[in-house]
């Protein structure tokens, strides 16, 4: 019996090691695509790339074809729709968002037994093995780039769709996060891993990072609600427009422009009463990214040691890498002020999502754990090959959409006639942005570098 019990054992570890390396080699290949092109403001080679890695080219002639959403290639269609947008190609850059619409549902509607299949997969190797699922700043900001297109080329009716998805969808997503939340931590309460996660100063000596994280109270985005305000106001919703200026205003505190405006549509109820304005909102830079955090501890069991290894993701800060100091209208220095910072709604998603990725993370210890111990019971070199893939397969999550921006910056400038923006990129270039005559406008600017040329598009208030 206990000869028989030895050789389940052995079995059991021999088919978990062998569907690990298996997961370790079917890893999809890495795109093509660089985000050093979007860097260099390359957009249009960016949006190629891209389409050809999801196979929408051609092969023989290069052609477009129809656009249609590949499974488990979100990011990669997310990089295709934004790269298209900057590059001045609506109807295409809808396309895709078109289809990352549709992803995003396929995610929403996964069934119970997937989603419980791929939290088994993550468990036993790690959160990469899951299909990646888009955070709700991703979201969000999806539908408000669809939104502005919508309103770029003139259809209104689209852009109010568009800002509705992305005002529930936040709403939606602090719902669901915080349901995540009690499940994971009932999962520490049945699972197991309240015990190990219970050594709270173990746990804060080696991932401290996310204890004292400056957050949003949940997901809007203060400058998609912003846009959505001046959205209301030009269509002369102007009771809608003070509302939604009025979260912003909760959101973004003290801010002088937001301040202003709010006043203006809360007194005079339109931001037009006293004249015309050019806004420009500039998104700058390129976002903090995550990296992989971890700890391997050496845990003594008997004759034998075995290493629990833990890996978390946490965000990296990026420093602004966009100078607005030069930028003029009509050869006056314009005065930017701070919307929203991306680093902060990173943070925001990732803390929400934290209980759950470490309560797979101390499971995933758990049961590798277990495995280690269970083979160096039988061979001591079979024990030090488990011990080796558990290390191995323990890795964090690091995925992201590479194209938010670094901070959302605002600009409220008084015309009395058109005018020139001066916005300077590259070696010594200058992009030129001629502002109407005799109406208000909002001109929202991109811009990841300084190497990049400015990518633009104008609506009018």
């Amino acid at each position: 019996m206990n000869s028989l019990n030895r050789m389940s054992k052995v079995a059991f570890i021999l088919v978990v090691v062998l569907f690990l390396a298996a997961c370790a080699t079917s890893g999809k290949q890495d795109a093509k695509n660089s985000l050093s092109n979007y860097a260099q403001g390359n957009y249009g080679q960016v949006a190629t790339n891209c389409e050809s890695d999801l196979g929408l080219l051609d092969p023989e002639t290069g052609a477009q074809l129809v656009v249609e959403p590949i499974p488990d290639q979100v990011l990669l269609q997310l990089e295709a729709a934004e790269a298209f947008r900057l590059s001045g190609e609506h109807e295409r850059s809808l396309a895709h968002y078109d289809a990352v619409e549709i992803l995003f549902r396929d995610e929403d509607t996964e069934g119970i037994a997937t989603g419980a299949s791929e939290n088994f997969v993550a468990v036993i190797w790690n959160d990469t093995a899951k299909s990646y699922e888009p955070t709700p700043v991703e979201r969000v900001l999806a539908n408000y780039y669809k939104a502005t297109s919508y309103w770029a080329i003139g259809n209104k009716d689209g852009a109010r769709v568009e800002f509705n998805r992305a005002s529930d969808r936040a709403q939606r997503a602090l719902e669901r996060y915080q349901s995540e939340f009690k499940e994971a931590q009932a999962a520490a309460d049945t699972d197991g891993a309240k015990a190990m996660a219970s050594h709270d100063a173990t746990m804060n000596r080696h991932f401290p990072d996310a204890q004292d994280w400056s957050v949003y109270s949940d997901f809007q985005n203060p400058a998609v609600l912003y846009v959505n305000a001046l959205f209301y106001q030009a269509e002369g919703e102007n009771a809608r427009a003070r509302d939604t200026m009025r979260q912003v205003r909760v959101k973004t505190g003290k801010n002088t422009v937001v301040d202003s405006d709010f006043l203006s549509l809360d007194q005079n109820r339109s931001l037009t009463a006293g004249g015309n304005f050019v806004w420009v909102l500039f998104e700058a830079g390129r976002s903090s990214y995550l990296i992989e955090k971890r700890a391997d501890l050496p845990i003594p069991t008997g004759s034998s040691v075995i290493l629990v290894s833990i890996a978390l993701p946490t965000v990296e800060s990026r420093h602004q890498e966009i100078s607005v100091g030069n930028t003029t209208f009509n050869g006056d220095s314009v005065d930017f002020v701070v919307l929203a910072d991306s680093e902060k709604l990173i943070k925001t998603e990732l803390s929400m999502r934290y209980p759950g990725i470490l309560t797979r993370s101390v499971i995933s210890a758990t049961v590798k754990g277990a495995a280690q111990a269970a083979a160096a019971e039988q061979n001591a070199w079979l024990g030090l090959g488990v011990t080796l893939l558990s290390a191995q397969s323990t890795k964090a999550d690091t995925r992201m959409w590479g194209m938010i921006p670094n901070q959302w910056l605002l600009a409220k400038i008084p015309v009395s006639s058109g005018g020139v923006l001066q916005m300077p990129w590259g070696e010594g270039q200058v992009e030129e942005i001629v502002v109407p005559d005799g109406e208000s406008s909002l001109i929202l600017v991109k811009q990841p570098t300084m190497a990049a040329q400015p990518s633009y598009s104008i609506v009018k208030i």
